[in-house]
């Protein structure tokens, strides 16, 4: 995903932006010898105006995300019925999730300009298209690029516009606002297997297809809602820098090297390459189960209520990690991965080595807590290992990491069924992959540690409300 830094900003999120781009010319003095900005008029804006909103963003979570876990269901069936390998028709997945991770990168200047009600009624009217244009192709190259390119273009437009939409216009508990906007994809998880499952039963794939592209043309609605409330949107160009000039010194404009200096940090590239890794690896149930399953001789109706309770446990692990935060504010968060990631280890063995159905859901539920920690637990982890000043780039490269591991790993994984006829050396990589991100994170939290006691005298101390509405403000990965 992306981190939205913008040249305006709202009311309640002034404090991020002004950590980024302050503008003393526009501060005046208080009495005190320091300066802050003139008082701002903001129009108000009711419970239930922020509620519609809220609800909207939450529907464009729900269907982004959604469907492209629904394509697990989906890759499935496109199997048997296409006669085409795993590793192709897991080319669906891999693009969709790539599409919708890195698209909000490109497409940032679009939503500035136009505003966040319009890019949504645009994104979902192109994802609609793709994914109806899917039921009539021939062949799964078609299906790729329409369901997989076109509509995960389409819907990254609408998965970040559903963050500015929020950040634009709720002026208070900023960070609660925008945590709870993640819930919205675990629902999607969730929800949306059995929605194709559903589908697939009752019209085939192809039916499947052009009854699921309604979904995205719901989103429409909600682009209406958002645009409709678009004149208690309040920018940065509104807000002037409230912090006085001796406090942000050295914040205010964020050095040009930051990316070399992020790259050249031993800390920052172990963090990386654990970010890649669990892009990679991290999504194998949520990816594969159903197929698994399938192997199994289960049903595919078995495998989607256990690709949903994933879901449904992945929505339980992001409140927890919420939760983790502000009570634990003093506590570095990759201490948390320390000891989290060697238990996700042991779920991707146990998924691997039970054959009783109702002990595969319970180890997917457990999986799907902890790696919904894990996720939401990444912008904390790369404000506490990247700093104040560098955050916006870090979580930039996060992104890229995210792209990269979500192009790869569903071909990885249909490649290796496809080879050994067995998805076993896929979750033994994977819990290989999460001891080593708990060994790495064991090192990095030494580091970590070690910069806060050699922190030096007088150096920048950023206040709790301000370090958790950063980091609150900053897309989560799916």
């Amino acid at each position: 995903m992306t981190v939205f830094v913008r040249p305006e900003a709202s009311y309640h999120n002034f404090e991020r932006e002004k950590l980024l781009s302050y503008k003393g010319s526009e501060a005046i003095e208080n009495g005190y010898g320091t300066k802050e900005a003139p008082p701002l008029c903001v129009k108000h804006t009711s419970r239930s105006r922020k509620a519609s909103v809220m609800l909207a963003c939450l529907v464009q979570q729900f269907v982004c995300i959604g469907m492209g876990f629904g394509f697990s269901v989906m890759f499935a069936e496109l199997v048997p019925a296409l006669g085409v390998t795993r590793s192709v028709a897991s080319l669906l997945e891999a693009a969709y999730f790539c599409a919708v991770s890195v698209g909000g990168i490109f497409f940032t200047s679009i939503i500035r300009k136009v505003g966040p009600g319009r890019s949504i009624i645009l994104g979902s009217t192109v994802g609609s298209i793709g994914i109806f244009a899917s039921g009539f192709s021939p062949n799964i190259t078609g299906i790729i690029i329409l369901s997989g390119v076109l509509a995960g273009l389409g819907m990254s437009i609408c998965f970040l516009s559903g963050y500015v939409a929020v950040s634009w216009i709720f002026q208070d508990n900023a960070s609660l606002a925008l945590a709870a906007l993640t819930i919205g994809s675990s629902v999607g998880q969730f929800a949306f297997p059995l929605l194709f499952e559903v589908t697939l039963a009752e019209y085939t794939w192809r039916g499947s297809f052009m009854v699921m592209a309604g979904f995205p043309l719901q989103c429409i609605v909600c682009g209406v809602v958002v645009y409709g409330s678009r004149e208690y949107f309040v920018t940065g160009e509104q807000v002037a820098a409230q912090t006085n000039t001796a406090e942000m010194k050295g914040v205010n404009h964020p050095s040009r090297n930051a990316y070399g200096t992020l790259l050249m940090d031993g800390v920052v590239i172990l963090v990386l390459f654990n970010f890649f890794l669990l892009s990679l690896t991290g999504n194998c149930e949520a990816w594969f189960i159903v197929d698994m399953l399938m192997s199994r001789g289960m049903t595919r109706e078995a495998g989607s209520v256990a690709a949903s309770a994933i879901g449904l446990a992945n929505v339980m692990g992001r409140l927890a990690a919420t939760v983790t935060r502000y009570k634990l504010p003093n506590i570095p968060t990759i201490y948390h991965w320390v000891y989290i990631c060697p238990l996700t280890a042991i779920t991707h063995v146990l998924v691997v080595n039970v054959y009783q159905y109702v002990s595969i859901v319970g180890v997917c539920i457990v999986y799907g807590i902890l790696y919904g920690i894990t996720v939401a637990q990444g912008p904390s982890i790369m404000f506490d290992v990247a700093g104040l000043q560098r955050y916006p780039q870090g979580m930039a490269l996060i992104n890229v990491m995210y792209g990269v591991g979500d192009a790869l790993s569903a071909v990885l994984g249909g490649y290796v069924k496809d080879t050994t006829g067995s998805y076993g050396l896929v979750f033994y990589i994977a819990a290989g992959a999460s001891v080593y991100t708990g060994v790495s994170s064991f090192i990095c939290a030494y580091f970590v540690r070690k910069r806060i006691v050699n922190k030096p005298k007088g150096a920048i101390t950023v206040k709790r409300e301000t370090r958790e509405r950063l980091i609150s403000s900053t897309m989560i990965h799916p």
